[in-house]
């Protein structure tokens, strides 16, 4: 069984692309979620833990929206 027949190259493209995306994304998410705790000297420590957890979920939902964007592009388009 070669690779290509799990999985296609419109998935795996997709895929790729989403990983390179979700680097400098959750870098900037990181950059704002540093900034907010910075200006807003947040000391109480479920404050911080929900900021967190809130900066980790949008880079999660980021990843998601980045990746059907792309594998609907990509399947709309498969010429390009």
């Amino acid at each position: 069984m070669s690779s290509s027949s799990l999985f296609s190259d419109i998935l795996i493209h997709a895929l790729g692309w989403t990983v390179l995306h979700s680097i400098w994304q959750a870098t900037i998410v990181a950059i704002f979620l540093m900034i907010f705790l910075r200006i807003f000297q947040v000391r109480s420590a479920t404050t911080r833990y929900w900021m967190n957890y809130g900066a980790l979920v949008l880079v999660l939902i980021g990843g998601i929206v980045t990746f059907f964007s792309l594998y609907s592009g990509v399947v709309q388009n498969p010429l390009a």
